[in-house]
């Protein structure tokens, strides 16, 4: 009987403790979005889009910031729409180029800066947000002028 008992609380703790897998950019956009500012601001000027330039935390990830993103852009239509209108970047918070787009915004949640081909912040907001959400956001990010 103790040794159900043990056995019980043990499925009970691992259940109750799940890790945060491993953030794959791949799978939350539908390609592999890039990791360079840099490359972005030329390519955004050579293509004439906007940077989506999203910011989250891959060290520890206690409040699971890739699958908040992954929520952000869950629907397909997400996905197909920020492929075809924005040049992605991703970056980890101590990445040297946020810290200047940043402003000291607080980074506890994953999170977007829309930015012009030469890189000046047009939006910026957090991606902790339903699937619903994140397509509406992104429709009104590509109806800015």
């Amino acid at each position: 009987m103790k040794n159900i008992f043990a056995f019980i609380a043990l499925l009970l703790t691992i259940s109750i403790y799940s890790p945060a897998a491993d953030f794959d950019a791949r799978a939350a956009f539908g390609f592999a979005p890039g990791r360079s500012l840099d490359a972005a601001k030329k390519k955004a000027q050579a293509e004439g889009k906007r940077i989506f330039l999203v910011a989250h935390d891959p060290r520890g990830d206690y409040n699971n910031q890739g699958l908040q993103i992954k929520y952000f852009t869950d629907l397909d239509e997400t996905k197909k729409l920020i492929k075809e209108n924005f040049i992605v970047v991703v970056v980890p918070v101590g990445n040297k180029d946020l810290a200047e787009i940043s402003g000291g915004t607080n980074m506890e949640r994953p999170r977007f800066f829309l930015l012009s081909p030469t890189g000046a912040k047009v939006r910026d907001d957090s991606m902790a947000k339903n699937s619903a959400d994140g397509l509406r956001i992104i429709k009104e990010l590509i109806a800015l002028p």
